[in-house]
């Protein structure tokens, strides 16, 4: 619990800095360039996951595990594959991008108002962002998992808010609508700069280590479909409207989405024990591998509850805080919590799939729930605009996850979510609606978000003591050092 606590710490401060963040990029910068933003965020993310072609998992999975078996000669020479493969990529990518057509862009994937500046940083920010990534993952795999934390959630957020900020400022004629992507680049780039310069010994002696050769496998293009094909399920929502909204009802829509991602500062437990699943199954440890995943879901709940149910009976006093015109994606706010609470109260179900060998069963999950949203995404937008591409979003979400759940069930045969979850989250939905019912509002809106969420915090967490004093429980105190002694037994 410590370990996630303070993964959870760092996550929050990331958040804390994201909110100061969104309210300049919204009230300060402007709704369109915001809008223009969250296009960029949606296309570098889906052009990385094809860049890396899922050798992210490759090394969490496979790279990870020789770090933990001290082959340090084999991770090398994988490790050096994967830069190099990684690498080549970007540079072919950024070279095709900067031969292709606007006019092609604006027929296919893109509204007829894109900018050529704005694909071109988008392509250039797709490499960054794709090298800014490896760092991330190279980072979990030896373990370091908190300084990948503290790399993305506050150097990165940090450098930013002070880019974007001298931008706007000084050279807000020059770079227009793509004044946030310019500070988001530049971000990447000096985050990347700053960590090669600060691990600039380890690097060194790393290169001194003699390299062993193996065989890398082809189980990452699985993943590579896996992990694109996830992302696209829970992207389409923005996809869709890039193409046929303008940019201002992209940038309403994407602070909603943005405040739901918001809540994901409580699942970085699973990154923590992501890289031991493959261990855990390889030495047949399949009670305590369910046991500790069950202990890092739990986690998860606790820690998220409180933030999601808050946003979501509170979702029109959370976006007024941008502005009123933010109003309007209330409803698509609270439908997109919705979807993302099977995510993080079922837990990383794909990981136990992937690594317990039925990978390709993933990927069929992953292939049929893509084409079922996108149909659902174009469908809802003509039915119901901005909300419609929401509800597919969440079905999209919803769907793949419960499928895991089940298949991990049916091949692996350990069931790992815990149905105390369901109580948790009642227990807070019931504080928070509490709370709204009573309505305390010392007429200053900020002032009146924090009070209500303090409350509603303070009541679900009596709700919760009391709920597991008379199960005879302690909900903090956690199994972990029995699963530990049975692992180096």
């Amino acid at each position: 619990m410590k370990k996630d606590i303070r993964l959870s710490s760092i996550r929050l401060a990331g958040i804390l800095l994201s909110f100061g963040i969104q309210v300049v990029l919204v009230k300060v910068v402007g709704a369109a360039e915001y809008g223009v933003f969250i296009l960029f965020t949606t296309w570098s993310t889906i052009f990385s996951q094809v860049l890396i072609l899922g050798y992210d998992r490759f090394l969490i999975k496979e790279l990870s595990f020789l770090f933990l078996q001290k082959e340090i000669s084999k991770f090398r020479y994988s490790l050096d594959k994967v830069i190099i493969l990684i690498f080549l990529n970007s540079f072919i990518f950024t070279l095709l991008a900067f031969c292709t057509p606007l006019s092609f862009l604006r027929g296919t994937f893109f509204s007829s108002d894109l900018l050529l500046s704005t694909w071109i940083l988008i392509a250039i920010g797709s490499a960054f962002f794709t090298a800014f990534q490896l760092i991330g993952k190279i980072l979990i795999t030896i373990q370091q998992i908190e300084l990948s934390y503290v790399r993305s959630e506050i150097i990165y957020k940090f450098l930013l808010l002070i880019s974007v900020l001298v931008f706007f400022y000084f050279f807000r004629r020059t770079f227009g609508l793509n004044i946030i992507l310019a500070g988001a680049i530049i971000s990447y780039f000096i985050t990347i700069v700053l960590f090669v310069f600060l691990d600039r010994e380890k690097l060194i002696k790393y290169l001194k280590v003699k390299k062993e050769k193996v065989t890398l496998g082809r189980e990452n293009y699985i993943f590579f479909f896996i992990t694109l094909n996830y992302f696209l399920i829970s992207q389409l929502d923005k996809i869709q409207l890039g193409r046929v909204a303008n940019m201002q009802t992209l940038g309403i829509y994407g602070l909603a989405a943005t405040l739901c991602s918001m809540t994901g500062f409580s699942v970085v437990g699973y990154t923590r024990l992501i890289p031991k699943i493959s261990n855990y199954i390889n030495q047949d440890l399949m009670a305590e591998l369910e046991s500790e995943f069950k202990t890092v879901v739990r986690n998860a709940v606790i820690i998220a509850l409180p933030v999601m149910m808050f946003l979501l009976v509170f979702a029109e006093d959370s976006l007024l805080f941008f502005g009123e015109k933010y109003m309007l994606a209330a409803d698509a706010l609270r439908i997109l919590l919705i979807g993302q609470m099977f995510y993080y109260f079922t837990g990383p179900n794909g990981n136990l799939l992937n690594n317990g060998g039925h990978a390709k069963i993933d990927m069929i999950n992953s292939v049929v729930v893509l084409v079922l949203t996108a149909f659902l995404n174009v469908i809802g937008y003509q039915l119901y605009g901005f909300i419609g591409v929401a509800i597919a979003t969440s079905i999209g979400v919803t769907i793949m996850n419960l499928l895991r759940v089940i298949q991990v069930k049916i091949f692996l045969k350990i069931f790992p979510y815990d149905i105390e979850n369901v109580v948790l989250t009642l227990i807070a939905f019931t504080a928070f609606i509490s709370v709204r019912m009573f309505n305390f509002n010392p007429g200053i809106l900020i002032l009146k978000l924090g009070l209500n969420f303090i409350i509603g915090t303070v009541i679900a967490a009596i709700l919760a003591s009391a709920f597991y004093k008379l199960r005879g429980q302690n909900f903090i105190k956690l199994n972990k050092g029995k699963i530990m002694g049975k692992l180096k037994a």
